[in-house]
């Protein structure tokens, strides 16, 4: 397995923003990332099978803490 790239890391952001904070679904998932059903599935499945317990002190650290497309600036 390769290093994934910047741009597969903001794509991957990108569609899980979409999926969890903008309700998105689906094929129009799908088209808005340019994945297909079994990428946009597994990178759900893999965040969801990885999330632990928030155990932060900062409250900027914690799931939730960073606004919306943080990623992009």
């Amino acid at each position: 397995m390769t290093n994934p790239t910047r741009t597969e890391d903001e794509r991957l952001l990108l569609m899980l923003d979409l999926r969890y904070n903008a309700g998105m679904k689906g094929k129009r998932l799908q088209a808005a990332v340019d994945m297909t059903t079994g990428a946009v599935a597994g990178a759900c499945q893999r965040v969801q099978l990885a999330h632990a317990p928030d155990d932060c002190k900062l409250a900027e650290n914690r799931t939730g803490g960073m606004p919306r497309g943080w990623w992009r600036s």
